[in-house]
């Protein structure tokens, strides 16, 4: 379950509705109650990721009607943080392009430009 909440440790929480989060994890036919599924996958999970990740992790399920429809995860930095994405420098096209991908790209843009006119 780690790595469902890793995928989105920028946002700092993630709603996943239940019955898709039982195909993900290859549980459609066990725990058909909600009770069990909880005491015996969500709360063991929430316990080994608070445990052995560099994440803090609680869940809120979320009803609709009397049913519980979706669950949300919700996770910071174990130093009480919001897990930060990374500086904006990382993300500067002079790191993540070659200097003629940049050329190009600025010809491809004029022609747009050009175009647009």
């Amino acid at each position: 379950m780690n790595y469902l909440l890793a995928q989105y440790r920028n946002i700092g929480n993630r709603t996943i509705e239940l019955a898709s989060l039982r195909t993900m994890l290859q549980l459609e036919k066990k725990y058909p109650l909600f009770a069990n599924f909880r005491r015996f996958v969500l709360e063991v999970s929430i316990k080994q990721i608070n445990e052995h990740s560099p994440l803090k992790a609680t869940y809120k399920p979320i009803k609709k009607g009397r049913k519980i429809a979706s669950i949300e995860f919700i996770f910071e930095g174990k130093n009480n943080n919001k897990v930060k994405a990374q500086p904006k420098e990382f993300y500067k096209a002079s790191q993540l392009l070659t200097k003629e991908q940049r050329s190009k790209g600025k010809e491809q843009i004029a022609k747009l430009k050009a175009v647009i006119k």
